[in-house]
């Protein structure tokens, strides 16, 4: 059964292992190797539309429904993430826009993007990083659609091929405000120093410096400016995390390739408790990063007000597990993730890159301080209806219609998730077996993320919280239409969530075994992604 009524976007990237394929191990290795950037798989993201996904559909492009795009970001980062990078950079670039922005402004971002432009978003400086109060980037409007604009930003994605835009700056009075810059128009726009990364070849990275008048116009009013910064961070902070479960996608089927063929003591070491530990590990995380995100983005449509803080913890909790799930990787490939091989330079490539989504978009610890700030403000009364419409299987596909006025800074306690995990608690009614020890430390884990504790330690309590409610509410609302590969998933996944609480839920007899079968069938299939969803990562 499919999360939705109607098929998803998919790209055709051809066989991740075969050496003929230029989109394939063997060519990502040779050209991560050479410092050259991903072209064909580029090419062929672009063929099935990922472009246009950035474009809303009332101005022509094909995004409706934001799982459409994250599913791709997610199939795109499976071979590279600096293709997903490139366009993420111009998503949020562009958001602002859609948000925010005039017919007119609409219109132009559209028609650059859907001509296969790109756009950047100019916020963070060289001095003061991500201090959006501090920002020295000044603008004086002089007339309509022009602007003086002084200042530089740096580092920026699409820094010198972007056509357009949007920018943070300061003005003659103090006041912070976005504005979209058409470069194209405006000479005294000009790229400044590049920005050399570590992986990410060829990814457009640099300053851009502002050095007078520019084609430049306000987006919405004048100083909201921060406001709106922090509130486009939020759309592109779940979608980032696609790129994470495209990264652990990779690793995974890696591992499972090589612990499935690899034979030791008699057999495959597919077979040693040891190895098929690491690889059910890495196929829970990605299953718990997939209902999260996917509650997470349903929720940017039908209840913008739980968004502000579903969007940090999918951004500190989807890029943790990715992190764990390549080291994994790496463990089960043992000596020989040290060795000159295909597979260990993928991991070893996956390690180095996948650094940077903990980064971008505010980093783990900044979205770890935002979710606890908001998760001390006092829980809104429950509505036993709230939570269906999001983890519900049989949920259609979404229109998104952007508007900067559904957004909040702040959930103000409106939080489904939770509301509804502590109900189950309280009566007794959790889908999974918890003894009366797991669920007082269950309710201690509860209490500390609303105790004013503002530590890393707090901050990763509420993310695993989360994460074990979203399974829990979409075990309790499915519950008689899951496939029976769907429930073993999803309750795996719920103790996997438990685990790292630290409570040490036992696993059922024999399921496992059944969810590591799972994995390595698919795997012979040809690719061992297992989806809680029931849809093909």
């Amino acid at each position: 059964m499919s999360i939705a009524s109607t098929a998803r976007p998919s790209i055709d990237l051809g066989d991740f292992f075969a050496e003929d394929n230029p989109c394939g191990l063997h060519a990502l290795n040779d050209r991560f190797d050479r410092r050259v950037y991903p072209r064909e798989v580029e090419e062929a993201a672009l063929r099935a539309g990922f472009g246009k996904y950035t474009v809303p559909a009332a101005l022509g492009g094909y995004l409706t429904d934001p799982w459409d795009l994250f599913v791709m970001a997610r199939q795109v980062s499976q071979r590279s993430i600096t293709p997903v990078i490139k366009y993420g950079s111009s998503l949020l670039g562009a958001n602002p826009v859609w948000l925010w922005g005039s017919e007119e402004q609409r219109a132009l971002v559209a028609s650059r993007l859907l001509d296969g432009g790109v756009a950047g978003f100019a916020v963070s400086e060289r001095d003061t990083g991500s201090d959006l109060q501090a920002t020295r980037t000044t603008y004086r409007v002089r007339g309509p659609g022009e602007a003086d604009l002084r200042g530089e930003k740096w580092p920026i994605g699409n820094a010198a091929k972007g056509s357009v835009c949007t920018t943070l700056a300061r003005s003659d009075r103090g006041r912070l405000s976005v504005l979209l810059v058409d470069r194209t128009a405006s000479p005294a726009v000009r790229a400044g120093d590049p920005a050399t990364s570590i992986g990410m070849w060829g990814h457009d990275l640099g300053g851009i410096r502002f050095e007078g008048p520019a084609a430049a116009a306000l987006v919405g009013p004048e100083s909201i400016g921060v406001a709106q910064v922090l509130k486009t961070l939020q759309v592109t902070r779940t979608l980032i995390s696609g790129l994470s479960l495209g990264s652990l996608d990779s690793a995974l089927a890696i591992a499972v390739k090589y612990a499935d063929r690899r034979k030791l003591y008699g057999q495959a070491i597919s077979r040693l408790p040891e190895v098929r530990e690491e690889i059910l590990s890495m196929a829970l995380d990605a299953a718990l990063g997939e209902l999260f995100a996917h509650i997470s983005l349903r929720s940017l449509v039908l209840r913008p007000q739980s968004f502000a803080l579903w969007s940090s913890i999918a951004k500190a909790g989807i890029p943790f597990l990715a992190e764990r799930g390549i080291r994994a990787a790496q463990r089960v490939l043992g000596a020989r993730s040290f060795l000159d091989t295909p597979y260990a330079w993928r991991l070893h490539q996956l390690s180095t890159e996948h650094d940077i989504a903990g980064i971008f978009e505010g980093t783990s610890h900044v979205n770890l301080r935002n979710a606890l700030e908001q998760a001390g403000t006092a829980l809104q009364e429950r509505d036993p209806a709230a939570l269906a419409p999001l983890v519900s299987v049989d949920s259609p596909p979404l229109a998104w219609q952007p508007s900067g006025r559904d957004l909040r800074l702040t959930s103000l306690g409106d939080n489904p998730i939770l509301l509804e995990l502590i109900h189950d608690l309280d009566a007794g009614t959790l889908p999974i077996e918890m003894s009366g020890r797991e669920t007082a430390a269950l309710r201690e884990h509860l209490d500390r993320t609303r105790s004013g504790d503002r530590s890393s330690a707090a901050g990763y309590a509420l993310v695993w919280t989360h994460l074990f409610g979203a399974v829990c509410g979409f075990l309790k609302v499915n519950a008689d239409v899951l496939t029976s590969h769907q429930k073993d998933i999803a309750e795996l996944a719920a103790v996997r969530a438990l685990h790292l609480l630290g409570i040490r839920t036992a696993c059922p007899d024999g399921l496992a075994d059944r969810v590591v079968e799972l994995v390595l069938q698919e795997d012979r299939a040809g690719w061992p992604a297992i989806s809680v969803l029931n849809e093909k990562a």
